[in-house]
């Protein structure tokens, strides 16, 4: 016959106590692991709640397919979020790197990039200028709202725009501005004074 060895148990049973608290405290996390905690909040909240990030005094390089940096976009402020998928930036400027002799600066209140697009879509006293290396007057060109193609060194719009070449100014509606070519196309509404 077998005797319950209660002499040894009663010599053990912190021993025996803690395997049973552990045992109880393992099967407590499992349950909680098991059971999603967040289930109440997405449904009372459900998509309005969306991930994003922002980043003070940011920059931004572009690239050619050897890698080799095109252009450098500064901002003070750059952020997105999971619900629009925009990048929104806040005082925006853009510039090629000298070797490319692309001597073109943008600067913009603020742009938006849309999420796997390679246009900036600009706007708020938008100002694309160039200024020639021998000191010339240069070529301003304003105007409200610009799309930016920068690895094809293009710019758009078809909203009024005013251009100033040195003292004279034009004013016109639409334009296409090829930037590598340092090359303007008016579309429409073409009004121009001229010093004499």
């Amino acid at each position: 016959m077998y005797k319950w060895p209660y002499k040894n148990l009663k010599h053990n049973r912190k021993k025996y106590f803690g395997w049973v608290s552990l045992a109880l405290t393992a099967m407590g996390s499992w349950y909680l692991t098991r059971v999603d905690v967040t289930d109440g909040i997405t449904n009372t909240r459900g998509s309005s709640l969306s991930l994003g990030y922002y980043i003070n005094d940011a920059k931004l390089f572009g690239v050619d397919e050897k890698g080799q940096s095109l252009y450098q976009i500064t901002a003070k402020k750059l952020e997105t979020s999971g619900q629009n998928n925009r990048l929104l930036l806040e005082d925006v400027r853009i510039e090629y790197w000298p070797r490319l002799e692309i001597p073109w600066l943008l600067t913009a209140a603020s742009g938006e990039v849309p999420q796997n697009e390679t246009f900036l879509e600009l706007q708020g006293g938008v100002e694309l200028a160039q200024q020639p290396e021998d000191g010339a007057n240069g070529t301003i060109i304003q105007a409200e709202r610009l799309r930016l193609q920068p690895e094809t060194f293009y710019a758009v719009t078809d909203e009024a725009v005013r251009i100033h070449l040195g003292q004279d100014q034009i004013d016109a509606t639409g334009i296409r501005a090829y930037l590598k070519d340092s090359r303007l196309e008016l579309e429409s509404n073409v009004h121009g004074q001229f010093s004499p």
